[in-house]
């Protein structure tokens, strides 16, 4: 595991066993790469929150008419 702010070089970046997490080398820090997959329910999450959100809108104005 490589230390948060840690500069290293690239041999030692390109020595890293491989593991859970990769990493991308920048500016000379090992950074964890973070899967797109885990972002994806959260946004379904927020997706049908907002459906449900302007749903309840609609029928709001739709009762006052």
């Amino acid at each position: 595991m490589v230390g948060i702010g840690t500069k290293i070089t690239l041999e030692e970046f390109l020595a890293l066993p491989d593991g859970d997490v990769y990493y991308e080398f920048v500016d000379g820090e090992a950074v964890p790469k973070v899967s797109p997959k885990k972002f994806i329910p959260v946004y379904r999450e927020l997706y049908v929150a907002s459906a449900m959100i302007h749903l309840s809108v609609l029928i709001a104005v739709l009762t006052l008419l």
